[in-house]
């Protein structure tokens, strides 16, 4: 399918082509009896490229121990087929493309592709024996097809990108659904008719599914860099708002990669120097508007606000959906995270607690009578009430809980890692901080009260389901309801026993 997408744009469009340059390049990278001597004289045939090797090769990334002043020890530094990779990934990174794509933001595109070629040049060092080199070439292609389709399709293009969030956006199911295929086949396919190495554009082609890669662990390996290495560049480059950052964030933690929070935020700061550093010597802008601190500390602000268990680390984060990251985080009316993101994170937490064999609590509320309310003070007063018991919940919980809104007058919470006291603590709470909360609206004054279920699981794991935890909670809730409403019950849930109880208010 990319192959004729790939034709039908060439038939009507002037694709990005590598430059001269690169293209000497590639025909050394294909011979294998190239002399040291022949290679450097090529490279210094370009005074351009010249520059920006021997900067690099004097660059903190090397780290070399004496000053390189020519070509030629440059390559005895680096090693022919590290400089071969390096030069071709120079030669390729362009800041004159034709703009004409409106809402195609070209330089920013440079940016994070250089994020990401500097992030899996660092990934590939800490995962030995990829090449490193070979890495940051992957890295810097690996969305060489987004400047395919904004130059192919300038027309169509736009409208994909809105879709996605821009330029950066995760793009691919709008590729697909709109244009036929995603960046990823359309990158690979142009890389090979380039003549680029199959393992290049095979890495490209498979950067979000490398178990598709049969018989071939290294590549395999070098497909998962690449996928991780656009998580860090989007750190970097700030390319998305802060609440995706911040699952991004989630999601490298639980990534073998890393080991903890102390060894992302150091690998992230050292992936900030070496990319303004790399970005120097190529001329491109970052685009970074705040330092990486400033995007950490306001990441971990949002995450705050919206209740995320810090430290979710588990393999289903790597299978993130990429919906998320198009959909609201946040309830629209109530400010509090909406129905998607309660389903993502009572799935992170479920997972974490099994890993951990720690308890898990949920708590599910109702305002009491809300249909009759709304019918009788009409909508927006209803809405008005919806707020005002919104704002109530979150100074009832803990910074690691989740509140949301679960749907029209209903309200959950996530409770990681919490006992029997906690979970009848905050329920209670939750119910009389509702139950004094005042609405005023057009001149009246409204009060309403919830009715509150809770379920705790003591040990999270089979047989036991995230399922059968918002069944429990849903039943206290109807228990609490029969009672007579605004009261709170909780069923504890123990391998091999059951212990229902009212809590008392």
């Amino acid at each position: 399918m990319s192959g004729t997408l790939l034709d039908k744009i060439k038939r009507t469009a002037s694709l990005p082509s590598p430059p001269g340059m690169a293209l000497q390049i590639l025909q050394l990278c294909q011979s294998q009896d190239v002399s040291l001597g022949q290679l450097a004289d090529t490279l210094a045939a370009d005074p351009a490229l010249s520059l920006r090797l021997l900067k690099y090769a004097n660059s903190a990334l090397v780290g070399a121990n004496k000053k390189i002043t020519n070509v030629r020890d440059a390559v005895l530094l680096l090693g022919m087929r590290s400089v071969r990779l390096m030069a071709l990934s120079f030669s390729l990174v362009s800041t004159d493309d034709a703009k004409a794509c409106r809402g195609f933001d070209y330089e920013r595109f440079w940016a994070h592709s250089l994020g990401c070629a500097v992030s899996a040049r660092h990934l590939a060092v800490r995962n030995r024996p990829l090449s490193p080199e070979e890495a940051f070439a992957a890295g810097l292609l690996s969305h060489i097809g987004k400047l395919v389709f904004a130059v192919g399709m300038p027309k169509d293009y736009p409208a994909v990108l809105q879709a996605a969030g821009g330029t950066l956006g995760r793009t691919e199911k709008e590729e697909s659904a709109y244009l036929g295929n995603s960046h990823h086949e359309l990158g690979a396919d142009l890389l090979a008719e380039w003549g680029i190495p199959d393992r290049l554009s095979d890495a490209v082609r498979y950067q979000r599914t490398p178990e598709k890669v049969d018989g071939d662990p290294s590549l395999r390996a070098l497909a998962a860099v690449v996928a991780t290495a656009t998580d860090l560049a989007d750190l970097l480059c700030e390319a998305a708002p802060d609440v995706v950052l911040s699952s991004r964030r989630q999601k490298l933690l639980a990534s073998p990669l890393f080991h903890g929070e102390d060894d992302l935020a150091k690998s992230l700061e050292t992936l900030q120097r070496e990319f303004r550093e790399l970005a120097a010597i190529l001329s491109v802008s970052d685009g970074c508007k705040r330092s990486l601190a400033e995007i950490q500390a306001e990441a971990g602000n949002v995450l705050t606000e919206l209740s995320l268990a810090a430290q979710l680390q588990t393999e289903a984060i790597a299978k993130e959906n990429e919906g998320l990251q198009k959909k609201a985080w946040t309830d629209g009316l109530t400010g509090i995270a909406n129905r998607a993101a309660f389903d993502d994170r009572l799935g992170l937490a479920w997972n974490e607690s099994c890993r951990k064999q720690c308890p898990i609590g949920l708590i599910i509320m109702d305002i009491d009578h809300f249909k009759k309310f709304n019918d009788a003070y009409g909508h927006l007063t209803g809405d008005a009430v919806l707020k005002r018991v919104a704002a109530c919940l979150g100074p009832c919980i803990r910074s690691v809980d989740l509140v949301a809104r679960y749907g029209g007058e209903e309200f959950a919470v996530i409770l990681p890692n919490a006992d029997r006291m906690t979970v009848a603590h905050i329920s209670v709470k939750i119910r009389k901080a509702v139950e004094e909360c005042v609405v005023e609206k057009d001149g009246q004054t409204h009060r309403v009260t919830i009715s509150v279920g809770a379920a705790l699981l003591t040990r999270a794991g089979k047989p036991f389901t995230a399922k059968m935890l918002i069944e429990a909670a849903d039943k206290q809730l109807y228990c609490s309801k029969e009672k007579g409403r605004n009261c709170c019950s909780m069923k504890q849930i123990q391998a091999g026993s059951v212990q229902p109880g009212l809590i008392p208010v």
